[in-house]
């Protein structure tokens, strides 16, 4: 519970009000940083979903105007770099696609964090556009860069090109159990997933690189309702079924169409996916996060 609270001091430009706390002797002392703290890391989650508001905001009207596109690149002067990272992580988890975010604060150059959405190569992908980056570096799923004012206004061409090239690193591989180019780490029926279950699985977290989240086969479901949702029908939404059982699977930025016939209402398929728990209007769900269907 502390760490996030010491990390926001230095992420809202107060990292001596952190090492205050840690060096306190007196407890009376460590408590005044303690609250002190607490009020930074409130103020650091307000700051962080403003910015996540704004650039959700500008995104759908970016996709009206423009269409979609591979990459997403936004920024704002007054956006602190050092919160972008974690203003960047949730968008490219809806968008699932790369984000890059850039903000300005002090000197003269633009600085931003950029997440992978899961499956294209961070690394890859800025080195194909590197001739747009003053610096530039991270690992596949998460990073950091700064650019030149003048390369800003086309960076974002710059990278859906780059993007053209770069293979998508796709999921990270187990030991065992292949399914064709996709390695599992368990199959499972749908009868086995309950709240408990999905309590073990998050036992592991926090997930990232060297921690991916764990996927699953899922063989013999019956798809049988396919839909799309979102503004514009972007993303797809499936019911399941494996006996009696049933469970809602989904993937953002997805059609029916990208799994061919490995995806048709009411015909067995196998799928790969990964089991999570969302919230939204003051409800939670259990689902799939669709990875991969095909047929034996």
């Amino acid at each position: 519970m502390i760490t996030p609270r010491i990390n926001a001091a230095s992420r809202m430009g107060h990292p001596r009000d952190a090492f205050k706390l840690l060096t306190a002797l007196d407890e009376a002392e460590a408590e005044s940083y303690v609250k002190h703290l607490d009020n930074i890391n409130n103020e650091r989650k307000g700051a962080v979903a403003g910015i996540v508001k704004e650039a959700k905001k500008r995104i759908k009207e970016k996709i009206e105007n423009e269409g979609e596109k591979s990459v997403i690149v936004l920024g704002n002067p007054d956006w602190r770099p050092a919160l972008l990272g974690l203003a960047a992580n949730p968008i490219a988890e809806e968008y699932n696609r790369p984000v890059f975010l850039w903000g300005r604060e002090g000197g003269e150059f633009i600085k931003g964090s950029c997440r992978s959405g899961g499956s294209t190569d961070l690394v890859a992908l800025m080195e194909r556009a590197k001739d747009h980056f003053l610096e530039y570096g991270g690992h596949k799923l998460s990073g950091g860069f700064s650019v030149d004012h003048q390369k800003i206004h086309t960076l974002e061409d710059a990278l859906v090109e780059a993007s053209t090239h770069v293979v998508n690193s796709g999921v990270e591989t187990r030991p065992n159990d292949s399914v064709g180019q996709v390695l599992v780490d368990a199959e499972m029926n749908l009868k086995d997933i309950s709240e408990n279950s999905v309590a073990e699985i998050l036992k592991l977290a926090p997930f990232g690189v060297g921690n991916e989240k764990p996927l699953f086969i899922f063989r013999d479901i019956i798809p049988e309702k396919i839909n799309r949702f979102g503004k514009t029908k972007e993303h797809l939404s499936i019911n399941l079924r494996d006996g009696s059982h049933t469970i809602r699977a989904i993937s953002f930025f997805a059609s029916p169409d990208q799994f061919g016939d490995a995806l048709k209402e009411g015909i067995k398929t196998n799928l790969v996916a990964n089991i999570e728990k969302s919230f939204y209007n003051g409800s939670s769900e259990i689902r799939l996060r669709i990875v991969d269907f095909f047929l034996c």
